[in-house]
């Protein structure tokens, strides 16, 4: 009798151990990290050295694929830090400690706040170049055709203790305008608010353009526009009151323009710089598109 009490008890023990079990498997899986390493190229197949990159990883929210980087404000159970690397002379990377499930790997924004908070005027930093494909494996896997936000690279999955080999990334760097802001005695402009306009005339003649918006120097006073077709360009910077405006030089299709510098005529002025974690490349500020003539009008 004390037998036929005990056998029914046998099952939902069983059970509860099996489901125990389950889920200490799933845990330690979920400990397990994964590791990514290869080269970067450009579309030539000549390595990128010295590319800051960012593998980001990202969290199924309602369906949808959230970065679980910018969602510390809003998830701070679901956010997960940005692993940060680089690519040697050789443009070879190897990158440890990632989380399975969805990740992104791009290429790194320069000034990304480590606390994932980004200023409430910035959607998302853009990043200094593309990345057109990745390949591992003898597959190869393309961006979608718009791509996914905050940072635009390429998202795949990885199980528990993937540890993926020879992986080439091909990537393209963006066109840009750097320039740096000093002030009439050398000293940089660093760490402010800015505005700034680009006046763009197409190579032969046919239209013009121009945008306005605002940037953000570094620490060293400069600062990046992106551009998305070659031309003539004219730079000017406003702050305080003070400006100062480039000389007309040529852009050439997936050229850089990195050597401009801009002088406000006047001596350093006082002014309250912005907090360290707004110090953000201002590439999540990008000039619109040129408008034709025709549109201007």
């Amino acid at each position: 009798m004390n037998r036929s009490h005990l056998r029914p008890n046998f099952k939902p023990l069983a059970v509860i151990v099996a489901l125990s079990l389950f889920a200490a498997s799933h845990t330690i899986a979920q400990d397990i990290t994964c590791t990514l390493s290869g080269r970067v190229v450009d579309v030539n197949g000549n390595p990128i050295a010295s590319l800051p990159i960012v593998i980001q990883p990202f969290a199924i929210v309602e369906g949808r694929l959230e970065s679980a980087f910018l969602l510390k404000e809003f998830m701070p159970e679901a956010f997960v830090p940005l692993i940060k690397s680089q690519t040697d002379e050789a443009g070879r990377f190897f990158v440890t400690g990632i989380k399975s499930g969805p990740i992104q790997f791009v290429a790194q924004p320069a000034h990304l706040p480590e606390d994932g908070m980004l200023p409430p005027d910035v959607y998302h930093p853009a990043p200094d170049a593309d990345v057109l494909s990745i390949e591992t494996g003898g597959i190869i896997f393309y961006p979608p055709y718009e791509k996914h936000p905050p940072f635009g690279g390429i998202t795949f999955g990885v199980e528990p203790g993937t540890h993926l080999e020879n992986v080439e990334v091909t990537v393209k760097p963006r066109m840009r305008i750097r320039g740096q802001i000093v002030f009439a005695d050398g000293t940089p402009l660093a760490n402010a608010e800015i505005g700034t306009s680009t006046r763009q005339r197409d190579l032969d003649g046919r239209g013009s353009g121009s945008s306005v918006g605002g940037s953000r120097t570094d620490n060293a006073g400069y600062f990046v526009k992106y551009v998305g077709e070659s031309g003539f360009y004219t730079v000017g910077v406003r702050f305080q009151g003070l400006s100062a405006t480039s000389e007309e030089f040529i852009l050439e299709t997936d050229q850089r323009y990195d050597n401009l510098v801009l002088t406000l005529d006047s001596k350093p002025v006082p002014f309250e710089a912005l907090p360290e974690r707004m110090e953000l490349d201002n590439t999540g500020q990008e000039d619109l598109p040129p408008k034709s003539s025709e549109e201007e009008k």
